[in-house]
């Protein structure tokens, strides 16, 4: 299993502020790349479903935690689809250094 430590930060928008997170980040990167791969198959539905529990599961335990196989998955599709300009934004960035170098932990 893999842990990422979750981190949570405010973003503006125009004239409003909203909180945002390691695990929206994570959501907004599996959203760009499913656009782009057009998963299917019953075991990629179990996947999503899995990683989809662990973003909700974040809020509650501070933390995200993804099986190896799942976490695999989000670490390609970071490496691959993180747009580049997101780089600007410390808070950003080091959130996505967080997911590239989750911890180990066991099963």
């Amino acid at each position: 299993m893999k842990v990422i430590a979750l981190k949570k930060w405010a973003e503006k928008v125009g004239e409003e502020e909203h909180k945002v997170s390691t695990a929206d980040l994570v959501n907004t990167i599996m959203n760009l790349a499913t656009q782009q791969e057009n998963l299917k198959g019953f075991e990629n539905v179990r996947k999503m479903n899995r990683i989809g529990s662990a973003l909700d599961a974040a809020e509650k335990n501070g933390r995200l935690a993804f099986l190896d196989e799942d976490y695999d998955l989000i670490k390609g599709f970071v490496e691959k689809y993180t747009p580049a300009n997101w780089g600007r934004n410390k808070e950003i960035m080091d959130a996505l250094e967080s997911i590239m170098n989750a911890t180990k932990e066991k099963d």
